[in-house]
């Protein structure tokens, strides 16, 4: 029940190979001709949502981008200033500690959405306003993390209410191959939920046959606690330490039937 949303796909490949191209540009020593021939810049750069639409009470600043220094500052201009889709190049945050967002991975999705957009046919329930910058990314890498895909979300009350007793979570269709005998449960240590085939031979067409895989959804990153809480939202035997992150605190499944715990 969310408004439809526009998705911009960038690579880290394609935004370090501008960046490098730009660099080039602007350096007398380094030739774009001999070096970059016939580069031109993808349109997804020159098309990067950076600022939006005030006339239709858009935020002016959306998607992040590296405001290169030297050029005009807060305004995105790929061509004259060299700015780009915010890939952190140059390592300068650590996303451990620092929560500003910036474009993930090597392969990003990005978008804006929103539960304002449409009529709420299905819940019935009141539109909150809340605005939610997300981005879905994945790495190129030769171990587990090439079979795992992340998300991001920046999410940002719009409306003039404060949210109080609230929760947010991930929904998740995960069929694995044949959807009929799969089981879900959850680890409350690890704040892992997962979804696991029933029984050893996954059958139909979509089937894994005797192989099938599991899946498994965590918060890596989860909201920051109310300080003195007095609760141990981490699960690390320690209340109310500073920056304490809330990992998983709520698990819901529901069957695939039409009863009473069945489809919402």
């Amino acid at each position: 029940e969310y408004a439809d949303a526009v998705v911009h796909i960038t690579t880290r490949q394609e935004i370090e190979q501008f960046n490098s191209w730009y660099e080039c540009s602007q350096d007398p020593d380094c030739d774009v001709n001999i070096d970059y021939p016939g580069y031109q810049i993808p349109s997804v750069i020159l098309t990067w949502p950076a600022h939006g639409d005030i006339g239709k009470f858009h935020d002016f600043y959306l998607a992040p981008f590296y405001d290169r220094p030297g050029g005009t500052p807060g305004i995105y201009d790929p061509i004259g200033d060299g700015d780009y889709p915010w890939y952190d190049l140059s390592g300068e945050i650590d996303c451990r500690t620092n929560r500003k967002v910036t474009l993930y991975g090597d392969y990003n999705m990005w978008w804006v959405f929103n539960d304002k957009g449409n009529i709420h046919t299905e819940t019935g329930g009141d539109p909150i306003g809340m605005e939610i910058r997300a981005q879905c990314f994945a790495f190129a890498t030769n171990d587990e993390i090439n079979s795992m895909t992340f998300y991001n979300y920046e999410m940002i009350n719009r409306s003039t209410q404060t949210l109080t007793n609230t929760y947010f979570a991930v929904w998740v269709d995960s069929d694995i191959g044949c959807s009929e005998d799969d089981y879900v449960g959850c680890d409350v240590n690890l704040g892992l939920g997962f979804c696991y085939n029933g029984d050893a031979e996954d059958e139909g067409a979509a089937g894994y046959g005797f192989n099938p895989p599991a899946i498994g959804v965590d918060f890596f990153q989860g909201p920051l606690a109310d300080p003195n809480d007095g609760i141990d939202n981490d699960r690390d035997g320690v209340i109310d330490e500073q920056g304490e992150q809330i990992i998983m605190s709520k698990f819901v499944y529901y069957n695939n039937d039409f009863t009473v715990i069945g489809n919402p």
